[in-house]
């Protein structure tokens, strides 16, 4: 289980759209100045993004709304960052929403 998972939907979103932006700006500044401070706190940021795009991976959601908000985020993380998800991570993402499918 998450460690995320009593957190509300908006507040992951909000925390992993600002590791997005740190490790854009961290990018940035290593390929400006190129100190190895910057590299470090690049590391850690990256580390940082990547547990909080994991928690929204594994957030399960309550509603057909929020299962879509859910989609609709990742979809333009993943364009916007251009990159992609594992087979495990589209996986999981398919198991929280799979409740949520109509017949």
């Amino acid at each position: 289980m998450s460690l995320y998972s009593g957190v509300d939907f908006f507040q992951l979103a909000e925390r992993h759209s600002e590791a997005v932006a740190i490790v854009k700006a961290l990018q940035q500044r290593l390929l400006r100045e190129g100190h190895s401070d910057a590299q470090d706190s690049l590391a850690n940021a990256i580390a940082r993004e990547k547990d909080m795009r994991a928690a929204l991976v594994e957030w399960k959601p309550r509603s057909n709304n929020e299962a879509q908000l859910k989609l609709l985020y990742l979809a333009q993380y993943l364009f916007a960052t251009k990159s992609s998800l594992s087979d495990r991570e589209m996986a999981v993402i398919m198991n929280s929403i799979a409740h949520l499918s109509t017949k």
